[in-house]
């Protein structure tokens, strides 16, 4: 399907079509990895797959040797099948059904699913939970995320947070999160 990427190439690419910024490396290469082992579409949201599309519109380019550049994405909701709307001066993606809304770096990629009021409140509290345990402590983000995403029984790239897009996975998270904070306070005591 694709050619696998290095990172330095893509960075390169990126920076040559002069459209590096806010762009997650690991992101890109992780996603041409986990397309070329075939991983399952039907899984995956919406939104998902119109990222997954960004990423092979940007090595089609690599291989072309042509620049890229970033628009918003296009495509249809999962919450009410209807296509998305992209606010640019707000950076965000909005159903105009449910109002359910995702913001957006400044590459377009959302920072993770769309979301309702509720869902969005919910995410906010795990962020602050989540946020707490790392944050001055002996972990970095990436080592928490791994650690959740192992509890979750889920990849590193499918752990985040924003990715929560009901109450039952919030759950899911609140708990993992709980665990996970009991096993790094056990870790600095033994320190």
């Amino acid at each position: 399907m694709t050619s696998n990427i290095m990172a330095g190439d893509l960075v390169r690419h990126l920076k040559k079509s002069k459209c590096f910024f806010g762009v997650d490396v690991l992101f890109y290469t992780t996603t041409v990895k986990n397309l070329e082992r075939g991983i399952d579409n039907c899984k995956v949201s919406n939104l998902q797959k119109a990222k997954q599309k960004r990423v092979l519109t940007i090595v089609s380019d690599m291989k072309k040797g042509v620049n890229s550049v970033f628009m918003p994405l296009q495509f249809k909701t999962d919450c009410c099948d209807v296509d998305v709307s992209f606010n640019r001066e707000t950076m965000i993606y909005n159903c105009s059904h449910c109002h359910s809304k995702v913001k957006a770096h400044r590459d377009f990629m959302p920072f993770g699913e769309l979301a309702n009021r509720r869902v969005s409140k919910i995410r906010q509290q795990l962020h602050k939970q989540f946020d707490g345990i790392w944050l001055g402590c002996s972990l970095d983000r990436n080592e928490a995320y791994e650690l959740l995403a192992s509890k979750l029984n889920v990849g590193r790239e499918s752990a985040h947070i924003g990715l929560v897009s009901n109450e039952q996975q919030a759950s899911e998270y609140y708990h993992s999160i709980k665990w996970l904070k009991a096993e790094n306070q056990n870790r600095l005591a033994t320190l």
